[in-house]
């Protein structure tokens, strides 16, 4: 019986004692780190989708961008075919109208120096008097 180990004073005995207490202080301190790299990790979380929303909104309006660039590029070409080209649809009628001198222009208009803005607007409404 003597080499027999009594399970009661195993468990009463000072060293099983000091080694769950380490065992314990081992544990709660891995549960403390756990719990800051738990934090780190969030705030690690938080910063990478906010940097990932960024760039979403950045693509959503560089797509924009690209997509506005790309019916400009359409709207020069057909400008480049119908003026400088004098292409047409089919069944389109194509008017050149001829240019006018802004020098002829102003030849044509009446001299209205003389009057002030309100017989201006009489004349032009009315009529001359």
């Amino acid at each position: 019986m003597n080499k027999e180990i009594d399970m009661n004073q195993v468990l009463n005995h000072p060293l099983t004692a000091l080694v769950l207490t380490v065992l314990g202080i081992v544990f709660m301190m891995s549960l403390y780190k756990t719990g800051q790299r738990n934090k780190q990790v969030t705030t690690t979380a938080q910063v990478i989708e906010s940097k990932v929303e960024k760039l979403r909104q950045e693509a959503t309006q560089a797509q924009q961008e690209l997509d506005a660039s790309q019916s400009e590029d359409d709207f020069k070409k057909e400008q480049i075919i119908r003026d400088e080209l004098l292409m047409q649809k089919e069944g389109e009628v194509v008017i050149q109208l001829p240019l006018i001198d802004p020098v002829e222009i102003e030849a044509e208009e009446p001299a209205t120096a003389n009057q002030s803005s309100w017989q201006e607007w009489q004349t032009l409404l009315f009529g001359e008097n």
